[in-house]
């Protein structure tokens, strides 16, 4: 994944700030952010390609991850299939509203693939069964 690229953000998050439905999985297309402008705006120490990816609000016009979005995939789209590409892990906010039309907020994803052999060792299962190169365990 690389700065620039969009990927579809899920949640059952907020819509906004005063919102609390929480019964409808939502969808949003968010940019990712490069590492170096995530880390001016949240003070964070990213690196394009470690584990952790950001999207700037200011960068998705409006549109961002929620509170209660934390845990829920991302996806993106390669060569017509959707692929899991991140896990939604926390916003942070810098005018104390959560909003995302402020522009004034940073989300925060992991990336599952930087820890894929720790997550093939823990569980036993191959890097192609993880990856879906393989249906056979």
């Amino acid at each position: 994944m690389e700065a620039g690229q969009t990927m579809l953000s899920l949640g059952w998050g907020v819509v906004e700030s005063t919102s609390i439905d929480r019964t409808e999985l939502r969808g949003v297309l968010t940019i990712i952010g490069d590492a170096e402008q995530c880390n001016e705006q949240a003070g964070s120490d990213l690196t394009n390609g470690g584990s952790v990816i950001c999207a700037l609000a200011s960068q998705n016009k409006g549109k961002c991850i929620m509170s209660g979005d934390s845990g829920t995939g991302a996806v993106i789209n390669q060569n017509g299939t959707l692929m899991l590409a991140a896990i939604n892990s926390q916003v942070t906010v810098y005018n104390g509203t959560l909003d995302c039309s402020g522009g004034e907020l940073t989300a925060f994803y992991l990336r599952p693939s930087y820890f894929l052999d720790f997550i093939a060792s823990s569980t036993g299962l191959t890097r192609e069964y993880l990856t879906g190169l393989t249906d056979v365990l």
